[in-house]
């Protein structure tokens, strides 16, 4: 089970390409609620640049991740934490008031961007996700809400929630295995999607076919170090001269010349 994954109506095929985690939470372990929504993008953007502006408007953000439909299209899921009583300020009686209408006003910026799904937790609905995943209360009974949230990002990583569970007292994903440590659970599993080191971990649709071509439209929906890995081959390049890195979109369009090119 992936609760996220299983939860939001995302088709068969659909990937996974960017994962991100909020720096300035609330840690609070009761009196939040979590407000999530899935949005639909316009196909010429880009997930990582969108999901990035978008989150800046959020002052609520908790995090999110982004990816694309099995036609491509970007897709991203922004996720924020609320005072449950910030409604009320207002005469609103509606816990999700606050992260809904800051939504809204953040996609003012994007009218062609569309509010897909909508998942809305609490501290007790996220307990009932953990134990059916088999985790009991006692084991995450110190946990602010946005750690509970955050063990179901690393969960869309393919990471078990309970091994994130119990890597979460020393800081550590994978004890056992080298690797550059972050010192934070939910980090190391992050950092180790961006480095695809978790790739093995995807499921893989059975394919028959064991000469058929990679195209550009499924290369698009590999995670960013895959598409850096095959960017290279294509002798493109996958960061500026300042350091900074290429957005996919550029990276793509660049890839496709050079095929052009080879024609």
């Amino acid at each position: 089970m992936r609760y996220y994954f299983d939860r939001l109506p995302f088709p068969a095929d659909s990937r996974l390409t960017g994962i991100w985690a909020g720096r300035r939470v609330t840690q609070a372990l009761e009196g939040v609620v979590v407000t999530g929504h899935l949005i639909r993008l316009p196909g010429y953007q880009d997930g990582e640049i969108e999901s990035d502006f978008l989150s800046s408007h959020l002052h609520l953000s908790a995090g999110g991740f982004h990816g694309l439909y099995p036609d491509g299209t970007p897709w991203v899921f922004l996720i924020q934490i609320a005072p449950e009583g910030l409604g009320s300020l207002v005469g609103i009686d509606d816990p999700h008031w606050a992260p809904r209408d800051s939504l809204q006003r953040a996609l003012r910026f994007n009218h062609e961007a569309e509010v897909v799904d909508e998942d809305l937790l609490d501290r007790e609905r996220l307990l009932a996700v953990y134990a059916w995943a088999g985790v009991g209360p006692d084991d995450v009974a110190l946990w602010p809400v946005s750690d509970l949230v955050k063990g179901l990002m690393a969960e869309c990583c393919y990471v078990d929630l309970d091994d994130v569970v119990a890597g979460y007292a020393a800081g550590c994903a994978f004890p056992g295995v080298e690797h550059d440590c972050q010192a934070d659970v939910f980090s190391d599993v992050f950092a180790a999607w961006a480095q695809g080191r978790l790739a093995d971990l995807v499921p893989q649709a059975e394919d028959d076919d064991d000469d058929e071509w990679v195209t550009l439209a499924e290369i698009r929906r590999w995670p960013r170090a895959e598409l850096e890995a095959i960017a290279h081959e294509y002798g493109v390049r996958t960061r500026k001269r300042s350091g900074k890195k290429r957005s996919r979109a550029r990276i793509l369009a660049d890839m496709a010349e050079v095929t052009e090119d080879d024609e």
